[in-house]
């Protein structure tokens, strides 16, 4: 029996699509699938430079970000206290808050200041950038509950120049100390592990 479309038994007629689309030539394609790992054997050795260059300075970074820490908290604590019925009468108007505002006008500033003082003493530089984490992740949490529950358009009683900012402003700024303080226990964490290698083996 013949099979349809031919004239002839056990033939098929078979089209063979011609692929669409630009031609690549085997060099391109050398090109194309070696580029990628060019770019990133190029980049592991500048990624692997920069953490090494970090670790080495670990400690100036610390330092830097500690000093940001009390320039921070010592002007923001000094600007409440020197307007502190201002402060208190703002904290009133806040949400969630506003029953307790005569008791965080001195607890916020004081926790401030006391934070200072853990960083400026170096054997308690850790437990400083722990309650600076908590002061900023705090402040953070509740500007964002505040904006999303409709308190826009209250005063800021951060103090200084700060309470110039907008809210959105706020958050950014809160969540770049945040990071900033996180990024500084981490290092105090690889900081701590190389001085206990170096006492193992009498070198400090």
């Amino acid at each position: 029996m013949d099979d349809k479309g031919t004239g002839k038994p056990g033939q098929y007629n078979v089209a063979i699509a011609e692929p669409t689309g630009p031609r690549i030539s085997c060099d391109e394609h050398l090109e194309i699938t070696t580029h990628y790992p060019q770019n990133l054997n190029t980049m592991i050795p500048v990624i692997y430079r920069s953490r090494k260059f970090i670790l080495a300075y670990k400690h100036i970074i610390i330092e830097i970000i500690s000093a940001l820490f009390i320039l921070l908290f010592t002007y923001t604590a000094l600007s409440k206290l020197t307007d502190y019925n201002l402060f208190r009468y703002q904290l009133q108007t806040y949400p969630f808050i506003s029953k307790f505002g005569d008791l965080i006008s001195w607890a916020v500033p004081v926790a401030e200041l006391i934070a200072v003082v853990f960083l400026l003493i170096p054997k308690t530089r850790r437990i400083g950038l722990f309650a600076s984490l908590l002061l900023m992740t705090g402040f953070t949490i509740y500007l964002t509950l505040m904006i999303i529950f409709g308190g826009k358009d209250l005063p800021c009683s951060c103090g200084g120049v700060i309470q110039r900012l907008t809210w959105s402003q706020h958050i950014i700024f809160n969540v770049f100390f945040t990071g900033l303080a996180l990024w500084a226990l981490r290092l105090q964490k690889y900081q701590g592990v190389d001085q206990k290698s170096k006492s193992e083996i009498g070198i400090a």
